[in-house]
């Protein structure tokens, strides 16, 4: 209860600064709500404040202390142990130490030492998280439902960005599927010449503790802090790991996408907390809780960002169009198929005058990506944004795999942003990806593995649309009609 009154006590102090337009004592309020309360409300401010353009810079900056500004709970670390993987397996670790060395929001890290010599990290659980979060996520509904009050904004959907927070936080509570992620990528990772993935010890490892090879190293945490203290991080980088930052930003957007096409899933949480600098232009990713399925469509999205490697002024809007169209609207797509198919005229395809009339949307929206190729921030996310919100029409929906993909690029792009807002680099991967990756190796999955719609079917889809168009865009109905006639 004293909980939820201190939220209000919050909340009230914030809606009042902001009637008075004092931005930065709202934010002050922010960073001391978040302080205070910790727990699962410091990862709803790293997750806020890394996806939505709702936090200016000068606080995020500021924000960035709290990747790390958890408090550690008292744990009996052998006790744990004992307790969780029995005395026989205990015996495998030479030494343990009793306080951790790094403490996050959902479990506690302690370094330790097998009896080979390998040095270790042991992850615990914190005690007692899912009562807690039951309570705080009660909370944090209210907290949006306040914050849809005040702001009276409609451009973020607050429930559903809850739902995916809700969601991502539960998934990094599973220790047994972040086991498997973190061996998975090791797998495919080992040995390699940039990318170091630490190894995971399943048969040490548990609910509730995971032990894994210890990665020493710089987190970028502590280079966002170098940085916003004034410090010339490219050249400290260079003199102190002879690594290159440029070289390490660009490989960190490149590997995740690789991923996505080359893989089945993708390390998908590459926040600056998970990602440690070392030395000879190397860099690690630790925590494997939030790994993704890759997007089933991989051809589809390979052409998508093949065309938007190409630039404002040669992309191809209409090949642009249909690319999204298939990944994004992918059921009506394939209904306007069977539509076509059976009722229409060859030379007057429903189908195409969708494509079309998308198309144009595009086109139209073509200065505007090149004021967003000029623009001071490369924002390739917004990008991405735009073309779905203008195929709204058409029933467009961001795949679960493609959103994953794209959160994991705005993370990486927020931080890049901090370490050198004048390196822009999204739209030569792009280039590099497209290049690198065979286009005949990769499928459709979704289109493999579907049947054709039925006409019956198909039928009462492409009604359903097309009287739902006409209500919801009048013009845009008479468009499309007077192509399809």
């Amino acid at each position: 209860m004293k909980r939820i009154l201190d939220l209000i006590g919050y909340s009230v102090r914030f809606a009042w600064h902001r009637f008075l337009k004092e931005e930065k004592a709202m934010y002050d309020v922010v960073y001391e709500a978040v302080d205070a309360m910790g727990g699962v409300y410091v990862k709803l401010l790293q997750f806020i404040s890394l996806r939505a353009d709702l936090i200016p810079d000068s606080a995020k900056k500021r924000f960035l202390t709290f990747y790390d500004h958890v408090v550690p709970e008292a744990i009996d670390v052998p006790y744990v142990l004992a307790r969780e993987i029995g005395n026989e397996k205990l015996a495998r670790f030479s030494a343990i130490e009793t306080e951790p060395f790094a403490s996050g929001t959902f479990g506690q890290v302690y370094r330790g030492t097998l009896i080979d010599g390998t040095s270790v990290v042991v992850k615990i659980k914190r005690t007692r998280l899912t009562e807690k979060l039951f309570v705080d996520f009660v909370i944090i509904r209210l907290l949006g439902f306040l914050f849809d009050l005040f702001y009276e904004q409609h451009f973020v959907n607050v429930p559903r960005l809850i739902g995916e927070f809700k969601n991502i936080t539960y998934r990094e509570l599973d220790y047994r599927t972040e086991t498997e992620n973190a061996l998975y990528l090791w797998q495919h990772y080992r040995n390699h010449p940039v990318l170091f993935i630490p190894y995971t010890y399943a048969e040490l490892s548990t609910d509730n503790i995971i032990v894994q090879e210890y990665v020493g190293g710089m987190p970028v945490t502590d280079l966002l802090r170098m940085r916003s203290a004034g410090a010339d991080i490219r050249y400290w980088l260079m003199e102190h790991y002879r690594t290159d930052l440029h070289f390490i930003i660009k490989r960190i957007s490149y590997d995740c996408m690789w991923q996505i096409f080359s893989l089945d899933k993708f390390f998908s949480d590459p926040h600056p907390g998970n990602i440690k600098i070392l030395p000879d232009n190397r860099y690690a990713c630790i925590d494997f809780g939030i790994v993704e399925p890759s997007p089933p469509n991989k051809r589809d999205y390979y052409r998508i960002i093949k065309q938007l490697s190409l630039g404002s002024d040669s992309l191809d809007t209409q090949a642009l169009g249909a690319q999204l169209l298939s990944i994004g609207s992918h059921y009506l797509f394939r209904c306007l198929s069977t539509y076509d198919r059976i009722f229409s005229d060859p030379e007057k395809s429903l189908k195409q005058a969708v494509l079309t009339r998308y198309g144009e949307l595009i086109e139209s929206w073509r200065e505007q990506l090149r004021q967003l190729e000029l623009g001071q921030v490369e924002n390739y996310t917004k990008v991405w944004l735009d073309l779905f919100l203008m195929g709204e029409q058409f029933r467009m929906r961001m795949p679960k795999g493609l959103f994953a993909g794209l959160r994991a690029s705005a993370l990486i792009s927020s931080f890049t942003h901090y370490l050198d807002p004048s390196f822009r680099t999204m739209r030569a991967i792009y280039a590099d990806i497209t290049n690198d990756i065979d286009e005949s190796s990769l499928l459709n999955l979704e289109d493999a593995q579907q049947r054709t719609v039925g006409v019956e079917q198909a039928t009462e889809a492409v009604s359903d649309w097309f009287a739902g168009l006409a209500e919801s865009d009048l013009m845009l109905y008479r468009d499309v009609s007077r192509l399809a006639v």
